[in-house]
């Protein structure tokens, strides 16, 4: 749930391609195209997402199950999207690929 004006709104994470932050801003990417922004900081985001998403950069989240690849400092998101990596978290980010390509294939 994310504070809007008005209220409060809630967003299904498989929605989500990836979050960032700047400043004290949240922008969430979502698989329609459309941005949302709200006060906050990752460390609180964080908590309230699952284990799809990853933290490949400081200012980045991104959905594991929208992960299309990445090489080079970056990831690559449907609709061309791309967001940084950090060097030190690629490989990292391999292992959680892996990780969450297997529960996915045990769900079925």
């Amino acid at each position: 749930m994310l504070p809007q004006a008005g209220g409060r709104e809630v967003i299904p994470l498989e929605q989500l391609v990836y979050c960032e932050v700047q400043g004290r801003r949240l922008y969430l990417h979502r698989l329609d195209g459309s941005v949302l922004d709200c006060p906050g900081r990752m460390k609180e985001l964080e908590g309230q997402l699952d284990g799809r998403f990853f933290k490949c950069h400081r200012s980045y989240l991104v959905n594991l199950d929208h992960l299309q690849g990445f090489g080079g400092g970056l990831a690559r998101l449907p609709g061309g999207g791309q967001v940084p990596v950090s060097r030190l978290r690629e490989q990292e980010l391999a292992t959680a690929l892996l990780r969450r390509m297997r529960q996915r294939e045990e769900a079925r």
